[in-house]
């Protein structure tokens, strides 16, 4: 069962100005300005770790929405209402949060090359069914196992920046816990992508 509940005819419309959509749309831009900053070797890991915490922050739109409905007063005076075109531009400003920040560690060196090649490589097969799918006219959800590959991939990212402010001189036990913390969340990551990706397959292309 999807964390953000399916909606109904009445539901989707093309509502623009909602909070959720202004937390998805912060989320893919303020990711692609995150990773062409670090990139650009203007902020650091700890820095950087700050603010891909704060962004990840916003997937949590569907949560919201679902608390809201209990006080529809607040639902209302905040608009925190769904929309067709949010749950559509959702998994977009995911990857667009992933995917810069992760290009960016490459070439800032803050991210191991080889984590961000494999979370790139599993976002991009996760991409590449659910863009098949919607073009076959499919309407793939996005799924609890999906949403839990998110969070395990900003996990993962954050631990490897902090493991970049951490040097091992010193910080020797620290160091190995985040290194530790990493790998783990990197193959935790790797096999949540992959299954989402199988799911999404079978959902919409095995019927």
């Amino acid at each position: 069962m999807s964390l953000l509940r399916k909606f109904n005819e009445s539901e989707k419309k093309d509502r623009l100005a909602t909070l959720p959509n202004l937390l998805t749309l912060s989320r893919a831009v303020g990711g692609v300005a995150l990773g062409t900053l670090m990139a650009a070797k203007m902020v650091g890991p700890m820095e950087a770790f700050s603010f891909a915490a704060i962004l990840g922050a916003t997937d949590a739109e569907g949560n919201i929405i679902k608390f809201s409905e209990k006080y529809p007063r607040l639902q209302k005076a905040l608009r925190i209402y769904p929309s067709k075109i949010g749950s559509d531009i959702d998994p977009i400003a995911d990857k667009a949060l992933t995917i810069p920040v992760l290009i960016g560690g490459i070439l800032s060196g803050e991210i191991s090359s080889v984590i961000a090649t494999g979370l790139i490589a599993s976002e991009a097969i996760t991409s590449g069914v659910t863009i098949a799918a919607k073009l076959k006219d499919k309407e793939p959800e996005v799924s609890n196992i999906g949403k839990l590959g998110m969070i395990s991939r900003v996990g993962t990212i954050g631990s490897n920046l902090l493991l970049s402010s951490v040097p091992y001189e010193g910080h020797a036990v620290l160091h190995n816990a985040l290194e530790t913390t990493t790998n783990v969340g990197f193959a935790a990551s790797m096999g949540l992508g992959l299954y989402s990706a199988y799911t999404l397959y079978k959902e919409n292309f095995s019927k």
